[in-house]
């Protein structure tokens, strides 16, 4: 049931039915949390963490993704740094320089410790290629939110994603 409401509030997402998604997504993590499925709850979380960030509440998007991480030791370094790639979302949008960057490093380090055959299948799309994406755009709100940050390393980020990705994912590499 936790798999088909993160299918479900994706699928909603996707065309912008927010509220049906939010209420799927919220379901996805009932479900996963009464079934002690702690990698589907973490997907659940970062589901409602990205959508509220997308939406311009990054208060609700940090709430979500520190929920998750409550309990990080029962998650996969990949799981972890979607997460805390997450949280660095939020800080971006709420222009915290500090937060965001220590963020970003946490995620980092989570990604260096990968391994892609321990990793749940739905995580199969969290590569180097998308670490990259999510961390540049973390990286990019500061950019445009804090005049005095530099975008040099939001660009370096977004240049590895774009050269990382495979052919067949064209509109990501776009």
């Amino acid at each position: 049931m936790a798999q088909l409401g993160l299918v479900a509030g994706a699928c909603q997402f996707d065309v912008y039915r927010h509220d049906d998604a939010r209420v799927a997504f919220r379901g996805a993590v009932e479900c996963a949390e009464e079934g002690q499925h702690w990698h589907l709850r973490a997907k659940g979380h970062s589901f409602l963490a990205r959508q509220a960030i997308w939406r311009g509440d990054a208060d609700d998007g940090l709430t979500n993704a520190e929920k998750e991480l409550v309990r990080q030791d029962r998650l996969t370094p990949s799981e972890r740094s979607m997460l805390h790639t997450a949280r660095a979302r939020a800080f971006g949008k709420l222009c915290n320089v500090q937060e965001t960057i220590a963020a970003v490093g946490i995620a980092d380090d989570a990604f260096a410790q990968r391994r892609p055959e321990n990793e749940p299948p739905w995580m199969a799309y969290y590569d180097e290629a998308q670490h990259n994406g999510d961390t540049a755009h973390a990286l990019w709100d500061l950019a445009i939110g804090v005049e005095e940050y530099d975008p040099a390393q939001a660009g370096q980020r977004f240049q590895a994603a774009a050269d990382l990705r495979e052919a067949i994912a064209a509109t990501s590499r776009a």
